[in-house]
């Protein structure tokens, strides 16, 4: 009994940041139409102000996110085609990681390399997690077994690292890219700059949260191995 008190604050604390960042986005998606430009066109804008000529701004399926090595700000449908708070603020968050990338800024060049190097081993771990109990029953060796699952917890220590390495990346990009761009502007009230911020936020902890649900992927699979 005394384990459920710390694993369900472990929960919330893997889950919690996920609802609230939906909820604050979804709340400052209205009105549709507080501003006279979309995302995508505040953020041309600002490529243009800040002479960065390179990067282009781009309809996503994949959500919003910044690609330096294609040089895309990817913008998702409501951020591209909209208006609001929301839009704008998630529009200048991923400007700020195309300025994080004009400036070479260190965190996010050793964050990009990592995810190149790590990508394929995330996949690789996945695969030899599921083989696992097959490679067992085949080859009758527990070893063989027991390597493959080390191979998939490898994997997932792997990906804490890029999350966890990707937060001050995105704290950055927020507090100390976007926010100034923000209100410089001078396009937001008193309300909307408080709005912004939790936006922001909202959306940094969200990284928080993918750490803290791959170290439970992590415990789920190490209480799997103990059990054998």
């Amino acid at each position: 009994m005394m384990y459920l008190i710390p694993l369900v604050f472990f929960l919330l604390l893997a889950f919690l940041p996920s609802l609230w960042v939906n909820s604050v986005i979804k709340k400052n998606h209205q009105p549709k139409n507080k501003f006279h430009f979309t995302g995508s066109q505040f953020a041309k804008k600002l490529l243009i102000t800040l002479n960065i000529h390179d990067v282009k701004v781009e309809l996503s399926i994949r959500g919003d996110h910044y690609d330096p090595k294609a040089k895309v700000i990817g913008l998702s449908n409501e951020t591209f085609n909209n208006k609001t708070l929301s839009a704008i603020t998630v529009s200048a968050h991923e400007v700020g990681h195309a300025i994080q990338d004009f400036n070479s800024y260190k965190p996010l060049k050793w964050r990009t390399r990592l995810v190149s190097l790590i990508a394929p081993l995330e996949k690789v771990g996945a695969g030899l997690m599921v083989l696992s109990p097959i490679s067992i029953l085949i080859t009758k060796i527990p070893l063989i077994g027991m390597l493959f699952i080390a191979g998939g917890l490898l994997s997932l220590f792997a990906t804490i690292i890029i999350h966890l390495l990707t937060i001050p990346v995105e704290l950055d990009a927020s507090f100390n890219r976007a926010i100034p761009i923000l209100f410089e502007s001078n396009i937001l009230n008193t309300k909307d700059r408080r709005a912004a911020k939790s936006i922001l936020l909202a959306a940094a902890l969200t990284y928080l949260a993918a750490a803290l649900r791959s170290l439970l992927d992590v415990a789920r699979w190490w209480a799997i191995l103990r059990r054998r």
